[in-house]
């Protein structure tokens, strides 16, 4: 994990996306803290390139399909 040894870098980024979604039914809980860490360790980035590509791939998963339903309803015809 030469892009992020320790998941600092992890934790900024979900503590900041708590951030903004803070008092909405969007913040993320420590679970997803610690999924995010698991992907870090299991894709072992080795550049920040790599490391931005596993966030957007675990934001992607897991905070994109709560928002989207609100801002684009489904609806059944």
């Amino acid at each position: 994990m030469k892009a992020d040894p320790d998941g600092e870098r992890t934790i900024n980024l979900l503590e900041a996306v708590n951030g903004i979604f803070k008092d909405t039914p969007f913040v993320l809980a420590h679970r997803a803290l610690n999924e995010a860490l698991l992907s870090v360790v299991c894709f072992n980035p080795s550049d920040d390139a790599q490391l931005q590509a596993v966030w957007d791939d675990f934001l992607m998963m897991k905070l994109l399909p709560r928002i989207c339903p609100w801002f684009f309803p489904v609806t059944w015809s």
